[in-house]
Parts: C-alpha cells; structure tokens; sequence
C-alpha cells in the first residue's frame, strides 16, 4: 500500500502543448515558497519527457 504524499499545489496541464506545459509549470512553482511540493497532472509522450527534465535542469527536485 503507498502513503499519500502532501502537496502544496497542483496544476493539470493535460490540455496544453509543449512548450507551453514547462512554462505553466515554472509559473505555478513560482507561487509556492522553497521546500513545497507542486503535484503536476501531464501526458504521456513530449510533456513526461520535456517538463521534468527542464524542472531538473533548473535544479528543483
């Protein structure tokens, strides 16, 4: 059985393209403080691909 992990947000970008996912992404960090946890809702293909790469190259976890 998996524990629930707590977010601080959430955003769905599962109706928009890239590389519009990473850019909403990258606004919606900006509303949480350091440490908070922004649950990203994406889809298969491009965006599982490209949004967590980019967020690692810009050194979020």
């Amino acid at each position: 059985m998996s524990e629930a992990v707590k977010t601080d947000g959430t955003i769905d970008i599962t109706d928009v393209v890239c590389p519009i996912t990473f850019v909403k992404v990258k606004l919606a960090l900006e509303d949480l403080e350091d440490g908070q946890t922004l649950a990203v809702h994406l889809n298969d293909g491009e965006p599982i691909q490209n949004v967590p790469r980019s967020l690692k190259d810009e050194d979020h976890k």
